[in-house]
């Protein structure tokens, strides 16, 4: 994952109109949390990007606010936006080009297909949350994570979820936004 205390990329992603935007407007008003979604069809993935939505307002109390990447087109951006009843933004980077500049690279086939994740993602389809692979998303071996970017445009978080299941608690994301949104002095930890 890119470094913490850099300098986020500012590139262009399409939102679900499809129209061309600066992501770096995401953190202009507010610092950001960007969750950048492994595959739409992963159901730890998707479990984990749900928790972020059902603790939204507390994300927003400590001063930030939520945006979610997907390397699918703006359609699919739209599709998973209206069907998960996510409150905030999504935005769509189907070239992948924002992901890498994140540092979020290809993993590989054990890293997806362990039998530990396997079992997690069982245990998620019993819950209801099934997991799929969808045609229009190639890239299953993609690694997702979470970054903190804050009003400057600087890294004040980043976590590449490896294994793919693996996601800090919602309280890590508090006191990072918090941080990021009252200007406190960076102290950044190291991975």
């Amino acid at each position: 994952m890119i470094q913490t205390g850099s300098l986020a990329p500012s590139r262009r992603v399409l939102d679900v109109d499809g129209s061309w935007v600066e992501i770096s407007r995401l953190w202009q008003q507010q610092p950001v949390l960007l969750f950048f979604l492994r595959h739409s069809g992963c159901a730890v993935c998707r479990a984990h990007l749900l928790e972020i939505r059902d603790n939204y307002t507390m994300l927003q109390q400590a001063g930030g606010k939520v945006a979610v990447v997907t390397f699918g087109d703006p359609q699919l951006a739209a599709q998973i936006k209206e069907r998960w009843r996510l409150p905030f933004e999504i935005v769509a980077d189907p070239s992948l080009q924002i992901y890498r500049e994140f540092g979020l690279t290809e993993g590989t086939l054990a890293h997806v297909f362990s039998p530990d994740v396997l079992m997690r993602q069982l245990s998620q389809a019993l819950r209801g949350n099934v997991p799929y692979i969808d045609p229009r998303q190639g890239h299953v071996t993609q690694l997702g994570g979470v970054a903190i970017v804050d009003r400057n445009g600087v890294i004040r978080f980043s976590y590449t979820a490896v294994p793919i299941y693996r996601y800090p608690p919602i309280s890590t994301y508090v006191t990072w936004l918090t941080e990021a949104a009252n200007g406190f002095p960076t102290h950044f930890p190291q991975q």
